[in-house]
């Protein structure tokens, strides 16, 4: 158990992510590139969008309660016993870890990254259990039995989807998840009125192409049946 969760009360770490450098002290141009256009998007989900999301995603009962029937079906194909803890990449204000929540041991234990600091709060004041958030995945060292994503993999940019990817896997002991918007070819969609902030594809094979995972199941959450986005999911093991 990490010692962070050794003591009481919840913990939002928003420390600035390190520059990493080559041996001869110079950035990689391709790595200082890719670190830019993270920079960007953290920078553009920090702000007034990021904060106008969370608006219009609030943590309410109703919205709890949908993603609630949605994770039943998912942890219906994880054996049980299995996850003690979770990550999710990108909470929000937390609508998916508060469903997981009333569906896992007590003692299960909870971690996030969120890169906007007023949901980082929402989540952080309201959760009522130990939970750690950090602002971007690659501040957490440790595995955790099941690492997931909620509509977020759909605002990776394309060139960087794989690094995006790598930091979750090498954080997954057991299982990860995607939950997100399902397009047969890889296509960019206007997102309120800016371009090149939403990508829809196959994000089941991208993680089969690229990782060596075991797919588990998948399924669709159909807006008119359960409320949601018309969303697909992919649960794989990892081997």
């Amino acid at each position: 158990m990490p010692e962070l969760f050794k003591k009481p009360g919840n913990h939002f770490d928003s420390a600035e992510i390190g520059d990493p450098m080559n041996p001869y002290g110079e950035k990689d141009p391709l790595q200082a590139y890719q670190e830019e256009q993270l920079a960007e998007g953290i920078k553009f989900w920090s702000g007034k969008f990021g904060r106008g999301y969370a608006e219009r995603n609030g943590l309410t009962k109703e919205n709890i309660d949908r993603r609630a029937k949605l994770f039943v079906e998912i942890l219906s194909k994880i054996p049980p016993q299995s996850v003690h803890t979770v990550f999710e990449v990108g909470a929000n204000v937390g609508i998916n870890l508060h469903a997981l929540k009333r569906l896992l041991p007590a003692d299960t234990a909870f971690f996030a990254s969120e890169p906007n600091e007023d949901a980082a709060e929402v989540l952080n004041n309201s959760f009522y259990h130990p939970v750690s958030i950090f602002k971007d995945i690659k501040m957490a060292s440790y595995k955790v039995d099941l690492i997931f994503t909620s509509g977020v993999m759909i605002h990776v940019p394309p060139n960087e989807l794989l690094g995006f990817c790598q930091d979750i896997y090498e954080r997954a002991n057991k299982w990860i998840v995607a939950i997100e918007y399902f397009s047969r070819e890889p296509e960019m969609i206007p997102y309120r009125g800016h371009d090149n902030k939403l990508w829809k594809r196959d994000f089941g094979s991208f993680w089969l192409d690229n990782f060596p995972l075991k797919p588990v199941s998948c399924g669709f959450a159909w807006e008119k049946l359960t409320g949601l986005n018309d969303l697909t999911y992919w649960i794989f093991g990892k081997e």
